[in-house]
């Protein structure tokens, strides 16, 4: 079943809750690979869930198939765990994710890319200056950045 048909039945996060997406046995590269390949010219980024597997919080096979699968394109992933998907932990994540692709939910704050002091996070700063790009990927959440405005 399509997880995006479940979305539009309870308008939650039911997929997420479920852990439909984040579940190995959903990883198919054969069935991916032919989709890609049938429909590339319709590509221009791929969106790769970081989730990590069960016996290694550093590894994602999902960021690491979609890499595999379309080297040639970005990969988008998100920081954080919205509401039910952890993802590996920011530093490793930033780490992996190579010039061009992209993070989105990157303003949301709550995902590691900031620091104690509220500051990006060295790691979070050396991603972007080597090319990592950054999306609002707004999607009903919020951005909890003060504007200077006067309360």
């Amino acid at each position: 079943m399509d997880p995006a048909q479940i979305y539009l039945a309870n308008k939650g996060f039911i997929c997420h809750q479920l852990m439909i997406a984040a579940d190995e046995r959903n990883l198919d590269l054969d069935v991916a690979r032919e989709a890609l390949d049938d429909n590339r010219e319709n590509h221009r980024r791929l969106q790769g869930c970081a989730r990590p597997t069960p016996t290694n919080p550093k590894r994602s096979p999902f960021l690491a198939a979609a890499m595999l699968l379309a080297p040639e394109l970005p990969i988008m992933v998100h920081f954080g765990e919205f509401p039910h998907t952890p993802v590996i932990d920011p530093d490793t994540l930033l780490a992996t994710l190579r010039p061009g692709d992209i993070v989105t939910h990157a303003y949301r704050g709550g995902g590691g890319q900031l620091d104690d002091a509220g500051e990006p996070t060295a790691t979070f700063r050396a991603a972007v200056e080597r090319g990592v790009r950054l999306d609002v990927g707004h999607s009903g959440g919020r951005l909890p950045f003060p504007d200077g405005a006067a309360a």
